[in-house]
Protein backbone atom coordinates (compact mmCIF):
# COMPACT_ATOMS: atom_id res chain seq x y z
CA UNK A 1 0.00 0.00 0.00
CA UNK A 2 1.43 3.36 -1.03
CA UNK A 3 1.32 6.60 0.93
CA UNK A 4 1.20 10.17 -0.27
CA UNK A 5 0.91 13.62 1.23
CA UNK A 6 -2.49 15.31 1.40
CA UNK A 7 -2.04 17.84 -1.35
CA UNK A 8 -3.18 21.42 -0.85
CA UNK A 9 -2.59 22.68 -4.37
CA UNK A 10 -5.29 22.70 -7.10
CA UNK A 11 -5.53 20.00 -9.77
CA UNK A 12 -2.84 20.75 -12.33
CA UNK A 13 -4.07 18.79 -15.34
CA UNK A 14 -5.36 21.21 -17.98
CA UNK A 15 -4.18 24.32 -16.19
CA UNK A 16 -4.61 26.28 -19.43
CA UNK A 17 -8.07 27.14 -20.67
CA UNK A 18 -7.22 25.47 -23.99
CA UNK A 19 -5.58 22.07 -23.87
CA UNK A 20 -2.32 21.94 -25.80
CA UNK A 21 -2.66 18.21 -26.35
CA UNK A 22 -6.15 18.32 -27.89
CA UNK A 23 -7.41 15.80 -25.34
CA UNK A 24 -10.62 16.81 -23.60
CA UNK A 25 -9.58 15.63 -20.13
CA UNK A 26 -11.10 16.87 -16.91
CA UNK A 27 -8.77 18.42 -14.32
CA UNK A 28 -7.48 15.75 -11.95
CA UNK A 29 -5.09 15.25 -9.04
CA UNK A 30 -2.47 13.57 -11.18
CA UNK A 31 0.91 14.76 -10.01
CA UNK A 32 1.84 12.97 -6.81
CA UNK A 33 4.76 11.31 -5.11
CA UNK A 34 3.69 7.87 -3.95
CA UNK A 35 6.00 5.98 -1.60
CA UNK A 36 6.07 2.87 0.55
CA UNK A 37 8.39 0.84 2.73
CA UNK A 38 8.99 -2.68 1.50
CA UNK A 39 8.18 -5.33 4.08
CA UNK A 40 11.04 -7.74 4.78
CA UNK A 41 11.09 -11.08 6.49
CA UNK A 42 12.43 -11.13 10.06
CA UNK A 43 15.96 -12.53 10.43
CA UNK A 44 16.00 -16.29 10.11
CA UNK A 45 12.64 -16.43 8.32
CA UNK A 46 12.59 -17.51 4.70
CA UNK A 47 11.69 -14.72 2.22
CA UNK A 48 8.63 -16.63 0.96
CA UNK A 49 7.25 -16.75 4.51
CA UNK A 50 6.33 -13.05 4.45
CA UNK A 51 2.74 -12.22 5.21
CA UNK A 52 0.78 -9.34 3.76
CA UNK A 53 0.43 -6.54 6.27
CA UNK A 54 3.60 -7.43 8.17
CA UNK A 55 5.78 -4.71 9.69
CA UNK A 56 7.14 -2.49 6.93
CA UNK A 57 10.71 -1.46 6.53
CA UNK A 58 14.16 -2.91 6.80
CA UNK A 59 13.62 -3.64 10.48
CA UNK A 60 11.24 -2.64 13.25
CA UNK A 61 12.85 0.78 13.74
CA UNK A 62 12.58 2.07 10.15
CA UNK A 63 10.47 5.21 9.65
CA UNK A 64 9.81 7.57 6.73
CA UNK A 65 8.54 11.12 7.30
CA UNK A 66 7.53 13.48 4.52
CA UNK A 67 8.24 17.10 5.53
CA UNK A 68 7.61 19.12 2.39
CA UNK A 69 5.48 18.69 -0.73
CA UNK A 70 5.13 21.28 -3.47
CA UNK A 71 3.68 21.66 -6.94
CA UNK A 72 5.76 23.85 -9.28
CA UNK A 73 3.00 25.78 -11.03
CA UNK A 74 5.48 28.10 -12.78
CA UNK A 75 6.45 25.42 -15.34
CA UNK A 76 4.41 25.80 -18.54
CA UNK A 77 5.85 22.99 -20.71
CA UNK A 78 3.24 20.31 -20.03
CA UNK A 79 -0.34 20.02 -18.85
CA UNK A 80 1.03 18.29 -15.73
CA UNK A 81 3.04 20.22 -13.18
CA UNK A 82 6.15 18.73 -11.56
CA UNK A 83 6.14 18.18 -7.81
CA UNK A 84 8.95 17.92 -5.26
CA UNK A 85 9.19 16.62 -1.74
CA UNK A 86 11.63 16.31 1.17
CA UNK A 87 11.73 13.10 3.22
CA UNK A 88 13.58 11.92 6.31
CA UNK A 89 14.49 8.24 6.53
CA UNK A 90 15.24 6.96 10.03
CA UNK A 91 16.61 3.48 10.57
CA UNK A 92 18.45 1.67 13.34
CA UNK A 93 22.19 2.34 13.26
CA UNK A 94 23.10 -1.15 14.37
CA UNK A 95 21.78 -4.26 12.67
CA UNK A 96 20.85 -6.88 15.25
CA UNK A 97 22.05 -9.81 13.17
CA UNK A 98 24.64 -9.47 10.40
CA UNK A 99 23.50 -10.30 6.87
CA UNK A 100 26.92 -11.76 6.04
CA UNK A 101 29.44 -13.32 8.42
CA UNK A 102 33.03 -13.96 7.29
CA UNK A 103 34.99 -16.70 9.04
CA UNK A 104 38.79 -16.85 8.77
CA UNK A 105 40.09 -20.10 10.28
CA UNK A 106 43.76 -19.23 10.84
CA UNK A 107 46.33 -16.55 10.19
CA UNK A 108 47.47 -16.26 6.60
CA UNK A 109 51.22 -16.86 6.47
CA UNK A 110 51.35 -17.14 2.70
CA UNK A 111 49.17 -16.26 -0.25
CA UNK A 112 48.19 -19.94 -0.54
CA UNK A 113 46.53 -19.65 2.89
CA UNK A 114 44.19 -16.86 1.77
CA UNK A 115 40.88 -18.68 2.17
CA UNK A 116 37.80 -17.77 4.11
CA UNK A 117 34.25 -18.96 4.48
CA UNK A 118 31.23 -16.73 4.53
CA UNK A 119 27.67 -17.33 5.65
CA UNK A 120 24.78 -15.34 4.23
CA UNK A 121 21.56 -14.90 6.19
CA UNK A 122 18.56 -16.70 4.66
CA UNK A 123 16.78 -13.38 4.00
CA UNK A 124 19.84 -11.82 2.28
CA UNK A 125 19.37 -11.52 -1.47
CA UNK A 126 22.65 -12.48 -3.12
CA UNK A 127 23.86 -10.70 -6.24
CA UNK A 128 26.35 -11.50 -8.98
CA UNK A 129 28.05 -8.22 -7.98
CA UNK A 130 28.89 -9.39 -4.42
CA UNK A 131 32.59 -9.32 -3.54
CA UNK A 132 34.81 -9.71 -0.50
CA UNK A 133 37.59 -7.19 0.01
CA UNK A 134 40.81 -7.28 2.01
CA UNK A 135 41.59 -3.98 3.76
CA UNK A 136 44.45 -2.60 5.82
CA UNK A 137 43.63 -1.60 9.39
CA UNK A 138 42.34 1.99 9.52
CA UNK A 139 41.05 2.21 5.95
CA UNK A 140 38.94 5.31 5.19
CA UNK A 141 36.98 4.40 2.04
CA UNK A 142 35.42 1.25 0.61
CA UNK A 143 37.68 1.60 -2.45
CA UNK A 144 40.84 1.43 -0.29
CA UNK A 145 40.98 -2.37 -0.58
CA UNK A 146 44.27 -4.23 -0.97
CA UNK A 147 42.53 -6.86 -3.06
CA UNK A 148 39.14 -8.43 -3.61
CA UNK A 149 37.53 -11.60 -4.86
CA UNK A 150 34.09 -12.08 -6.38
CA UNK A 151 31.72 -13.99 -4.11
CA UNK A 152 30.03 -15.74 -7.00
CA UNK A 153 27.09 -17.99 -6.34
CA UNK A 154 26.90 -21.07 -8.51
CA UNK A 155 23.54 -22.75 -9.15
CA UNK A 156 24.58 -25.69 -6.97
CA UNK A 157 25.20 -23.23 -4.08
CA UNK A 158 21.65 -21.87 -3.77
CA UNK A 159 20.72 -24.16 -0.87
CA UNK A 160 24.10 -24.05 0.90
CA UNK A 161 24.53 -21.87 3.98
CA UNK A 162 28.35 -21.65 3.95
CA UNK A 163 30.43 -20.70 0.92
CA UNK A 164 34.23 -20.94 0.64
CA UNK A 165 36.23 -18.29 -1.19
CA UNK A 166 39.89 -18.60 -2.19
CA UNK A 167 41.74 -15.48 -3.23
CA UNK A 168 45.19 -14.49 -4.43
CA UNK A 169 46.16 -11.00 -3.34
CA UNK A 170 49.24 -9.12 -4.51
CA UNK A 171 50.37 -7.75 -1.18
Amino acid sequence: ECSDHHSSYPPCSLYLSLSLSGKKRKPAWTDRILWRLRATAPFGQAPNARKRGSVSGLSSGTKVTQHFYRSHMEYMVSDHKPVSSIFTLQFPYKVDMPLVTIIVEDEWNSIADATCTFKAAPNFARSSWDWIGLYKVGFKHHKDYVGYVWAKQEEADYHRVEHEVRATFNI
